[in-house]
């Protein structure tokens, strides 16, 4: 079977989940402005970060599936995913991206996110 990782970071997290990722399985991972055509593919394992109330480059990437192809979704963020509350939001962001043929049919995973508060450290004391 033809698979991928594609994923979509902003600060950094998702990234290093994906290329660990790549690692454990040999597949490829591939940021998701870089994939050429995720028709390609029999299988896609799209991690995404949290934001804006939805899953970064995530609607781009399904765009192009069939109903044929195979679609893992793990989300990146700073919300608790052992929290039902937070899972359901996340969820519901994810479904409202996602055609419903491959939303009911997705395996979806939660997954926490990192903060670095250097930056934030560095900007008080100067």
């Amino acid at each position: 079977m033809n698979s991928i990782i594609i994923y979509g970071s902003r600060y950094g997290s998702t990234k290093r989940y994906a290329e660990r990722l790549a690692e454990i399985t040999g597949l490829k991972a591939v940021f998701y402005t870089d994939v050429k055509n995720v028709a390609d593919y029999d299988r896609v394992v799209y991690l995404g970060a949290l934001c804006a109330g939805g899953v970064m480059g995530l609607k781009k990437t399904v765009c192009g599936l069939s109903a044929s192809q195979e679609l893992f979704v793990a989300t990146v963020g700073l919300a608790d995913p052992t929290d039902a509350e937070n899972v359901n939001h996340i969820r519901g962001c994810i479904k409202k991206q996602v055609p419903a043929s491959h939303y009911d049919e997705s395996k979806i995973f939660h997954l926490r996110g990192a903060i670095d508060y250097t930056p934030m450290a560095n900007k008080s004391t100067s």
